[in-house]
């Protein structure tokens, strides 16, 4: 199941944030009953989480898109992106992936383990590389790449996790 979700919170009025919240439940809610559904995705622009200098996680955010995630059995990643970077965040046994690579400037991303606030599980450069994600279903687990650009414009394998249902 895939869930993509308006997180830009300062453009939302109270009425549509709450409006999406029901819906957003609502849809966890239909997924973790549903036999056929193995892995739920969810996919937001500002991330509950990142270490990237200069920019600060909002506590709605958090609370509004990460607090609902983790309390649901077939909840697996939380792919978000607005840092111009990549990060991969465990809380529990729920991945969150920030992944920002596709253009723009990028961000430089705090890496020191006594300096970031959160332990990034991809031990990378401060400023890292243009890449894609790639997700893909092997029989009933999914497989996600990080396929990291280039500079010969080919692609190179820089993170992956193989996810079994729960």
């Amino acid at each position: 199941g895939f869930i993509m979700l308006d997180s830009n919170i300062s453009t939302l009025t109270p009425e549509k944030t709450a409006e999406q919240m029901g819906w957003y439940t609502s849809k966890l809610e239909q997924f973790e009953a549903d036999a056929q559904v193995k892995h739920v995705i969810v996919c937001t622009h500002e991330p509950p989480f990142t270490n990237r200098v200069k920019t600060s996680v909002g506590v709605e955010s958090t609370k509004i898109f990460a607090e609902p995630f983790l309390q649901f059995k077939k909840t697996c990643i939380l792919f978000s992106g607005h840092v111009h970077s990549y990060e991969h965040f465990m809380i529990g046994s729920k991945h969150f992936i920030v992944s920002g690579g596709g253009g723009a400037p990028r961000g430089k991303i705090v890496v020191d383990p006594h300096k970031r606030k959160y332990e990034d599980q991809f031990s990378g450069e401060e400023l890292r590389f243009f890449h894609i994600c790639l997700v893909e279903e092997e029989g009933n687990s999914l497989l996600m790449r990080v396929l990291r650009l280039q500079s010969d414009g080919g692609f190179s394998e820089a993170d992956h996790l193989s996810l079994s249902p729960q």
